[in-house]
């Protein structure tokens, strides 16, 4: 496929993400939302489609395309402070255009070309998983007869997945460790899940202390499975500033409800 048509698919599907969330935040209508977001999915689907079908990674990526679209709109729709709305539909439509632009490059282009496309893509996970977590408090607080077991479970599931998603961009996928590891994340993260969500604290400010747990316990699992495993002495600072910043945060700047 010719550069040119690749940007103006790129550039389509950019625009499109933009109009799709501008009528959403314009106009909170329940038909009308499911309308446009099921209308914006599949032509998302459809145009990267027309991009990349039968490019390696294809199904991965696609997979990231669509679950950080529904991350933008949980953020979006959660969110009350207007100009964030904004700022986060300017956010989405960059990474949609950037996506299509950047994403096969990861799997065909040299090591060196490979690197940042890869930690983009990681941190786009990351920014999942936070939305995807700071979803599932907001539903266990708006609609308190939801069983947050349920709930609990749906997020470990999410973060386990997602885990797989970011190692197997640095590991064999045929490697069946990988499975076993993302099942110890998964109930891991069910029971971090369940524990903070007791905390009088609101479901941004929890969405980000899951999210940030369930960072380092995967980078951690990521260095094990990893040729040099984890080397102790250049963690421990690291483990250190982490744990401190997590209390700082806490219990001095956090507002408690």
């Amino acid at each position: 496929m010719s550069v040119f048509k690749r940007y103006l698919l790129a550039l389509l599907a950019g625009f499109l993400s933009a109009v799709v969330l501008s009528f959403l935040i314009l106009f909170p209508v329940w038909w009308l939302f499911l309308a446009l977001v099921l209308f914006w999915l599949a032509i998302s689907v459809f145009l990267y489609f027309q991009l990349y079908k039968g490019s390696e990674g294809f199904l991965y990526d696609s997979i990231l395309l669509v679950v950080s679209q529904f991350s933008f709109i949980g953020l979006i729709l959660l969110v009350e402070w207007d100009f964030l709305r904004w700022l986060l539909l300017v956010l989405c439509t960059v990474f949609v255009i950037l996506l299509f632009l950047k994403l096969h490059k990861n799997n065909n282009g040299l090591a060196y070309q490979q690197k940042p496309i890869r930690r983009m893509k990681m941190m786009l996970w990351v920014f999942d998983v936070y939305a995807i977590c700071t979803t599932v408090f907001a539903v266990s607080i708006f609609f308190s007869r939801i069983y947050f077991g349920l709930l609990a479970v749906l997020a470990g599931l999410v973060t386990a997945g997602i885990s797989i998603m970011i190692w197997k961009m640095y590991f064999p996928t045929q490697d069946k460790k990988l499975y076993l590891w993302s099942a110890l994340v998964g109930l891991v993260m069910m029971e971090i899940i369940w524990v903070l969500h007791l905390l009088p604290l609101g479901y941004l400010v929890l969405g980000l202390l899951v999210t940030w747990v369930w960072f380092i316990l995967q980078v951690f699992i990521r260095f094990h499975l990893s040729l040099k495993d984890i080397i102790w002495r250049k963690q421990i600072p690291f483990l250190l500033v982490n744990l401190v910043l997590f209390f700082v945060i806490l219990f001095f700047i956090v507002r408690w409800i």
